[in-house]
């Protein structure tokens, strides 16, 4: 298949995350349709049969090793001999080695399926991000993964996971230690939750240990309840929430429910993340404790949109004195809920708001700050990628995210969307890219890109052999990246509300695997703008 580059830059922190097995791994197998628990483990042709006979029996790894248990492709349950819940161990990678659609881990519908725990004084285990859940799929339990943690640190990595037809929650994170004992500090990379109540809960109880999460390219959709629950009511405890290009759709809740009491302080930041569709709130925090507490928030480059209540929303009781909200939003999008903005009257909130859309008008003219319909392309098919004729395209603040860090969908910024030779950033959690790859391909399949540009005009896209130059070539109407001599692959005209689609055919061929493409479009400029077309964004694929 073709894997993508959009717009030029460095690929996400989450693609290149540094899980790769070490040299130090000991490799061990198991097999839902070919293995024994009376073999030896040790190679494919003696897998066992159960992941929980795998982890009882593994020895534990020595420091500066890891142990690796394959997972062949299989459902791996009660009927086969599982005993839940599979009680992870520091230091161990339980690997589906085909992905998540050909290795599940499914219960009777009411168990936790699988933990990671440091809840006993007496072993008190220690999990690190070497301790590693990857590649597989986990289904009809009472809870999916539970992490806890009462008396030391427990902080694994989660990595291509989906949990999904859980009657609680998708995962669950507890830290409930005493005297700064006890805390989580997890990895959910490219985690998707769905039908589950919620998709994710978080707590923090006690006086534990200062407690974070970390969500990279995660999705959590479809739950009845809240999407995600972070609750502190550790006397003077901290959580720490980081997102980077999550998406939250479609819950019977809130996208994000906060809630603190007896002093504990909730800090989060959300960077290009999309928080969609709920019949609660995009963003609900709530003080519901009289010795008040803090929440810390920081909305960079995001979309909140069709909340039934509320896009972000501040609640606290009364009698709550000591508790504080503070907000900061940066190139955000707070358009089309019940009540875009909805602040306490009993203490500030928003200290700091730059170039944001916000459709109620609150903060209108601050900073950069207006209100106008973003112009989503399809809300009513959960799409919110922004139209050309978008007033939110290159009016965001610059350098927010770190250097070569893409948006949601691979962009990334900043891009000259509105194909007027100057680049900038956009509003929202997307980065409009006048030229996209909109679809991967495989051998016998196709690469499918969209042009965009203004009414009546038009879009020549052309292709070359290889990689993007390191350095363009700066001509008056752009910079061309084809390193080679461009090809016309079509010419196709342009609305500004719909893109038009190119498709070019990929052979069938294994001679293919590994070439390089760049595709580049010459496109239609709006009025206004000196030259009748310019260079856009590049694109480039390499066949895999």
């Amino acid at each position: 298949m073709f894997s993508k580059s959009i717009a030029m830059g460095l690929a996400s922190a989450g693609a290149f995350l540094a899980l790769s097995l070490t040299a130090t791994a000991n490799d061990y197998y198991v097999s839902a349709t070919l293995g024994s628990d009376r073999n030896t483990g040790d190679r494919p042709r003696q897998a066992w049969l159960t992941l929980t006979h795998a982890l009882d029996v593994i020895p534990a790894p020595r420091v500066g090793e890891t142990h690796v248990i394959h997972l062949a492709p299989g459902v791996y349950g009660p009927e086969l001999g599982e005993q839940f819940p599979l009680e992870m161990r520091p230091r161990i990678q339980v690997v589906g080695d085909q992905g998540p659609r050909s290795v599940v881990i499914e219960g009777s519908g009411t168990e936790q399926l699988l933990r990671f725990s440091s809840n006993s004084m007496g072993d008190a285990q220690s999990f690190e991000r070497d301790s590693v859940l990857r590649g597989v799929t986990l289904r009809s339990a009472g809870n999916g993964i539970v992490i806890d943690a009462q008396w030391a640190r427990v902080a694994p990595t989660l990595q291509d996971v989906e949990i999904y037809g859980i009657k609680g929650a998708g995962v669950h994170l507890l830290s409930y230690g005493t005297s700064g004992l006890g805390s989580f500090d997890p990895l959910l990379d490219s985690v998707v939750i769905w039908n589950a109540s919620p998709n994710l809960h978080v707590g923090v109880q006690g006086s534990s240990a200062p407690s974070s999460l970390e969500l990279v390219d995660c999705l959590f959709r479809d739950s009845a309840a809240n999407a995600i629950e972070l609750f502190n009511s550790a006397d003077s405890g901290r959580l720490y929430l980081t997102a980077t290009r999550t998406r939250v759709v479609g819950h019977g809740g809130d996208s994000v429910h906060v809630s603190y009491a007896n002093g504990a302080r909730v800090y989060s930041t959300f960077q290009a993340c999309e928080l969609l569709q709920s019949a609660g709130s995009g963003i609900h925090m709530l003080c519901d404790g009289n010795t008040g507490g803090l929440t810390d928030l920081t909305l960079n480059h995001c979309t909140i949109s069709g909340h039934a209540v509320g896009g972000l929303r501040f609640a606290q009781n009364p009698r709550a004195l000591l508790s504080s909200h503070v907000a900061r939003l940066d190139s955000t999008i707070l358009y089309g809920n019940g009540d875009d903005l909805v602040e306490s009257t009993l203490c500030p909130t928003v200290v700091q708001v730059a170039n944001c859309d916000i459709g109620d008008g609150d903060y209108l003219g601050v900073n950069g700050t207006f209100s106008a319909d973003p112009q989503f392309l399809a809300p009513e098919h959960r799409d919110y990628r922004l139209s050309f004729n978008s007033p939110c395209i290159d009016r965001g603040s610059a350098e927010l995210l770190p250097k070569g860090e893409a948006m949601l969908g691979g962009v990334v910024p900043p891009v000259d969307g509105n194909l007027d030779l100057i680049e900038a950033s956009d509003v929202g959690a997307r980065e409009f890219a006048p030229l996209c790859l909109v679809s991967d391909a495989v051998l016998g399949g196709a690469v499918e890109l969209e042009a965009w540009g203004p009414r009546a005009g038009f879009s020549r896209v052309f292709f070359a052999r290889g990689l993007p130059l390191d350095v363009p070539r700066t001509l008056r109407f752009g910079d061309l990246w084809l390193a080679s001599q461009p090809l016309l692959l079509a010419t196709v005209p342009t609305r500004p509300d719909q893109p038009s689609t190119i498709v070019l055919p990929i052979a069938n061929d294994p001679v293919l695997i590994g070439r390089s493409f760049t595709f580049q479009a010459y496109a239609s400029t709006p009025e206004g703008v000196s030259y009748p077309a310019v260079l856009t964004n590049a694109v480039h694929v390499t066949v895999e």
